[in-house]
């Protein structure tokens, strides 16, 4: 209904980060080859058809795979390319954790958990890499 409206709220801890490829892989070409979340935490607010909030990630020793559009293998430069410039731990000067604004669209369909579920996976790999990561094209 266009009058959906919900606040949220979510972290988990200590766990492997390749348990988020659910997350990653059917929006980017992104896969987690290794690396340990110590802390994911995201909150937010639906409203008028959009979610906003805020994604929290603190990781390390992040390996992260580029792979071919139309298959699972990975293309061997740009992952090389990208695990070097890549922000395998999260800390920097100031914080021990990445953030991540969320801007999501709710689509028609999209219930309570389908909404967290797509509005975490719109900030996920912007924070892992610092670049905007487009969307895999619809076939």
């Amino acid at each position: 209904s266009p009058d959906f409206s919900c606040a949220f709220q979510f972290s988990l801890c200590d766990m492997p980060f390749a348990a988020l490829n659910a997350i990653l892989l059917p929006k980017s070409n992104i896969r987690v080859e290794e690396g340990l979340v110590n802390n994911i935490a995201a909150s937010g607010v639906a409203t008028n058809g959009w979610t906003r909030g805020q994604l929290r990630i603190d990781y390390e020793q992040l390996k992260i795979a580029v792979l071919r559009e139309d298959s699972s293998r990975k293309k061997l430069l740009a992952t090389t390319m990208a695990n070097l410039v890549l922000r395998n731990d999260s800390n920097n000067q100031q914080l021990d954790y990445r953030i991540q604004p969320i801007a999501y669209r709710r689509m028609p369909e999209d219930g309570f958990f389908r909404l967290i579920w797509r509005a975490t996976q719109s900030a996920l790999a912007p924070a892992l890499t610092a670049v905007k990561i487009r969307p895999k094209q619809k076939k």
